[in-house]
């Protein structure tokens, strides 16, 4: 029953977003295509010539090339399969490597027996690389790749000098040779470059040893290049300076109009400032992607060239830049890069001057807040500065809400427990009879017109049912008060997903239903269904199908704090 409740519709609706999703085709296309051409050109070595061909290929080429032939294509096969996986992850070099290593198959195999097949195979993975060179953009890291070089021939020299020593040296009996200082270097040269040797034929055990050792050290050698050839090149979060959050600061003041842009100057953010124009990107990095929170702070005519700018900062840095709750007004801004778009929830918004409690709708909400004052329980607005007395019972609550109800601390969009922030904010708590704190909600500047917004609202163990409802009742008279026109509930995610036309929408919108993980979700939503007004789409913009794979991982390292 579960398999056709659940499983089935999930894996038909998966085969569905990868078969309509052409970008996702083409993005794994290629690595797919180079494994397979890693397997045959194995499958080719492996299994015998065909004798006419055979006979047409000796005609023309020595015996020696048509050996060396099928040996280059049996390494060639090994590094596809490994190539494959570094592509598939879009690394620049590995792109390279399998250009280079196609090219070699497909001349390998014409040499090897005139395999036009496997000729064939190589020259479509040859023509579809080409095809799809964009999506291969992180780069290799430079120091590495230098680090890796300099080890490389430094252990190199240190080997070929160990093996030309050894061959010279080495006592007649365990190959049947007294070896030249020629014939040292030539053997030297052919088991570091993993060539079949014929010539030596080991007569001893220790003869047999010496060969495996030899050829196992120059393994060692190709494997430590590789592997700084292809270390992608990924810039690291940056702490951003005083004078940088001053400037940032009074961008916000100037052009800000979001309740996110609080969170802009988190110690979490990197900040990017436009060459171009007065406005920043508040960004955090993950994998390879540049997430940013929201949209830039910038002129709203200036929007759109400070996306192509940071776009392109990026691509230069081999990372993909994603925006993280975008507005639905905002989404002309990205048009131009042909980015595309998913909705990842809604913002519930009060309109202050419509909410009562007067009626037959705020009946429950009534009862539930005269319970609460005839246990002796009151609402109090706590102006800024806190005094420490306060911060201390505030962690308390804070500590016990994560762990007793099983929370973990999040940042990007939303913040965690910071004293120092604190302090200066405005608090609204929830006081039992013995003037104990036991919930509270903090209040922080949003940068919408007219809109008044809270961060954290957590509670203890002992607080009573509906709490949270009177930290929101006593949060809308204190906004009301400030004549604020709004009041910004914050963002429900993975609700508010109705009719579409994208699969992966259509995907979240049934994980979201049948899995028990997003479940409370949709106990939020009820929560802020009470009092907004209307919901806002939000949405994540990425560049192709195949981030959506990836972005979760990148999302949830996003979310984590700073260690």
């Amino acid at each position: 029953y579960r398999a056709f409740e659940f499983w089935l519709p999930l894996v038909l609706g998966l085969l569905a977003f990868a078969w309509r999703g052409k970008q996702l085709l083409a993005r794994i296309g290629p690595a797919l295509l180079i494994f397979f051409l890693g397997m045959v050109n194995l499958v080719s070595v492996l299994t015998p010539s065909l004798a006419d061909r055979m006979k047409l290929d000796r005609f023309y080429l020595p015996l020696e090339a048509i050996h060396a032939s099928k040996f280059m294509v049996l390494v060639l096969g090994l590094g596809l399969l490994v190539t494959s996986a570094y592509l598939i992850k879009g690394f620049r070099i590995a792109f390279w490597i399998a250009v280079a290593f196609s090219a070699l198959s497909l001349f390998g195999h014409v040499f090897k027996a005139l395999d036009y097949e496997e000729a064939s195979v190589a020259l479509l993975t040859l023509i579809l690389l080409t095809v799809s060179y964009k999506q291969y953009r992180i780069k290799s890291n430079i120091r590495w790749v230098r680090i890796g070089f300099i080890t490389f021939f430094v252990a190199l020299l240190a080997i070929c000098l160990f093996d030309v020593l050894s061959f010279y040296f080495i006592d007649k009996q365990h190959f049947g040779v007294d070896f030249t200082w020629r014939q040292s270097i030539y053997h030297t040269a052919r088991s570091f470059l993993l060539f079949a040797d014929d010539d030596l034929m080991p007569q001893t055990a220790f003869g047999q040893e010496f060969l495996r050792i030899t050829q196992v050290l120059g393994l060692f050698c190709w494997l430590l290049l590789i592997y700084a050839l292809a270390r992608p090149r990924l810039l690291a979060d940056e702490d951003s300076s005083q004078s940088e959050l001053e400037r940032a600061e009074q961008l916000l003041i100037e052009f800000g109009q979001s309740p996110m842009d609080f969170f802009k100057l988190g110690k979490d953010k990197s900040l990017f400032f436009s060459e171009v124009s007065e406005g920043f990107t508040a960004y955090r990095l993950a994998n390879e992607f540049a997430i940013v929170l929201d949209e830039p702070v910038c002129e709203q005519g200036d929007k759109e060239e400070l996306v192509q700018e940071f776009d392109q900062y990026c691509y230069a840095n081999g990372l993909k830049a994603i925006y993280y709750r975008v507005d639905e007004n905002s989404l002309v801004h990205f048009s131009s890069l042909r980015k595309q778009k998913i909705t990842i929830g809604q913002e519930a918004v009060l309109e202050l001057e419509t909410f009562k409690l007067e009626g037959k709708e705020r009946k429950s909400l009534r009862n539930g807040l005269n319970a609460i004052q005839k246990k002796g329980f009151t609402t109090e607005v706590l102006k800024a500065p806190q005094e420490k007395a306060i911060i201390d019972q505030l962690r308390i609550i804070s500590n016990e809400w994560l762990k007793e109800f099983d929370k973990k601390e999040m940042v990007f969009s939303q913040g965690m427990f910071d004293e120092n922030e604190l302090i200066l904010q405005d608090i609204i708590v929830l006081k039992n009879e013995q003037n104990t704190i036991v919930a509270f909600l903090n209040i922080i500047p949003d940068y919408a017109k007219d809109e008044c917004t809270y961060d954290m609202i957590r509670k203890s163990l002992d607080a009573p049912g509906g709490s949270m409802d009177a930290l929101i009742v006593e949060l809308i008279a204190y906004a009301k008060a400030k004549k604020y026109v709004y009041l910004n509930l914050g963002m429900v995610p993975m609700t508010g997903l109705g009719a579409t036309d994208s699969p992966a929408e259509k995907i979240m919108k049934f994980a979201s239903t049948r899995l028990g993980n997003f479940k409370h979700y949709h106990s939020l939503r009820d929560f802020k269904e009470k009092y907004a007004t209307f919901w806002e789409n939000k949405y994540l913009i990425f560049d192709n199908d195949f981030d959506l794979i990836q972005l979760p991982v990148a999302l949830v390292k996003v979310m984590k704090p700073n260690e």
